[in-house]
């Protein structure tokens, strides 16, 4: 196995290929795939995904429900707080890819997955 994957999932993005990381952990079903989607620039491509590429990696691992992390806490990128998850749920409804977008700091009931799937930065300014 090589060190991006034993290094731990952070660094499952330099593999850049979740098709073939997922051949590594087989696995019938992901639950949830938690997906770096935010503080991302034409700049810094290596570093951080777009949520176009979130959305893919969200089907190479097969995953029930995507849920877009890494966004909102601080200013890095040129992009606004709120283009990851727009740009993440407008993605992945295209694609027919289930997701939830828990608000920041909620904590998640996964009996009740689905019922975190709502637009909640849409009412702050």
């Amino acid at each position: 196995m090589n060190d991006e994957l034993i290094n731990g999932f952070k660094n499952i993005r330099m593999v850049d290929n979740f098709y073939q990381t997922s051949s590594f952990f087989p696995m019938p079903t992901t639950l949830i795939a938690t997906l770096d989607t935010g503080q991302y620039d034409v700049n810094w491509k290596n570093v951080h995904m777009t949520p176009k590429e979130s959305v893919n990696a969200a089907l190479d691992l097969n995953a029930t429900y995507a849920m877009p992390i890494h966004y909102g806490a601080f200013k890095l990128a040129n992009h606004p707080w709120d283009d990851p998850l727009e740009g993440f749920t407008s993605y992945a409804n295209k694609n027919n890819v289930n997701y939830v977008t828990p608000m920041i700091g909620e904590i998640i009931n996964y009996k009740n997955i689905s019922d975190y799937k709502n637009n909640w930065w849409k009412n702050i300014k």
